[in-house]
């Protein structure tokens, strides 16, 4: 009797085993699968952003601003401004199809609540650089320091983005 108790405890324990194992595998397969399901039912349709272009170096002094390039493609566009100045300046973002020294003044400077101010670098120290990433949609801007006197003193430059 000892005989058949020992094999019977043998065969209970490898059956044991083998529905641990299965039961081991059966919730790794279902991990495994809920783990390449997101939420959003839409994620495998969505291309990947495309790649930001260089950064747009802005040079601000008195009284000019250069920018390293004029045109630049895509929508998102980083500007790294530095003032190589001996005061504050600040680079505000104007969408527009004027002339970059057309825009319009009052007391030296551009009423933004007349233009489409789309964004900007708030006043930043002399000797500083400000880097600041924007969303801008395909067209014309102009970038200025608009501090008094400043724009109608030359800091005025043009930025086409394209598609």
């Amino acid at each position: 009797m000892t005989d058949t108790t020992d094999h019977t405890r043998t065969r209970d324990v490898a059956t044991r085993a083998s529905t641990r194992m299965m039961l081991a595998f059966g919730l790794a397969a279902s991990m495994a699968i809920a783990a390449g399901c997101g939420d959003d039912p839409d994620d495998a349709l969505t291309p990947p952003k495309p790649a930001t272009s260089k950064p747009i170096e802005a040079a601000l002094s008195e009284f000019k601003l250069t920018l390293s390039a004029q045109t630049v493609a895509g929508q998102t566009v980083t500007i790294d401004a530095t003032n190589n100045g001996t005061v504050e300046h600040e680079l505000v973002i104007i969408r527009t199809d004027l002339d970059s020294s057309a825009l319009p003044t009052v007391d030296g400077r551009i009423p933004e609540d007349k233009v489409d101010a789309v964004d900007e670098i708030a006043e930043f120290a002399v000797g500083t650089t400000q880097s600041k990433t924007f969303e801008l949609a395909p067209g014309k801007y102009v970038l200025v320091c608009n501090l008094p006197a400043h724009y109608t003193s030359g800091m005025h430059a043009a930025l086409t983005v394209t598609d």
